[in-house]
């Protein structure tokens, strides 16, 4: 709990000093994953985000608490090889005051195991649908590294690190962005099946404009196999 009000804390200071748009809030997710059979698994995760501060440009900082939105997902995914999987899902979002959202998307995901860290890689692409918005495309890579903190295997009641960095492409009709996410997070294992992590999500959109737009969070995940 006191790492989560440093984060905080952390947060606060750097939207104080931040340039361009810059929103600050409470990220929290939990993931139930299933296996099927040898083969298949299916993973269901929900989140929301709540936003505690929005500064715009040189304005004054408005701190009321604002929810913002839920994400339903639900992935199924199936071995390619010993160390890689295809995936396909749907997202269903409700967001305060807008459409309900739909969201398409295929995944292939891999894995690389050295002496004293794990990489795990993602490319993904998905489709928005909004009514009375076109559709959205966009296209993602994310690169994953975990260190074990007390040895070079991790094991159940030990700490671990982990460092997510996703590029995203935007394409929107005669519209374009470029969207740049890092994610430092502390991790523990409770046991095989159940560990929780909490960390900064720093995301940086609008890269080609002259003002960008900085969203930073405070990721606290759960996650369950069933």
């Amino acid at each position: 709990m006191k790492y989560c009000f440093l984060l905080l804390s952390l947060f606060l200071s750097i939207a104080a000093l931040g340039q361009g748009n810059t929103s600050i809030g409470i990220l929290p997710n939990i993931s139930l994953t299933k296996k099927i059979n040898t083969q298949w698994k299916v993973n269901y995760s929900y989140s929301n985000r709540n936003l505690l501060r929005t500064k715009k440009g040189d304005n004054i900082a408005n701190d009321e608490y604002q929810y913002i939105l839920s994400d339903n997902t639900l992935i199924f995914s199936k071995k390619a090889n010993v160390n890689g999987s295809f995936g396909f899902g749907y997202l269903w979002r409700l967001e305060k005051g807008e459409p309900d959202t739909h969201r398409s998307l295929i995944q292939y995901s891999f894995k690389q195991s050295f002496d004293i860290f794990k990489l795990n890689h993602r490319v993904r692409a998905d489709q928005t649908f909004q009514q009375d918005n076109k559709v959205t495309h966009r296209f993602r890579y994310r690169i994953s590294a975990l260190f074990s903190i007390q040895g070079e295997k991790l094991d159940s009641k030990e700490f671990y690190v982990k460092l997510n960095h996703e590029y995203l492409s935007i394409f929107k009709p005669q519209d374009f962005d470029f969207e740049i996410r890092l994610t430092p997070l502390l991790g523990y294992v409770f046991n095989d099946k159940n560990k929780i992590e909490v960390g900064l999500d720093w995301r940086i959109s609008s890269v080609l404009d002259k003002q960008t737009n900085q969203n930073f969070w405070l990721n606290i995940n759960s996650y369950l196999i069933l």
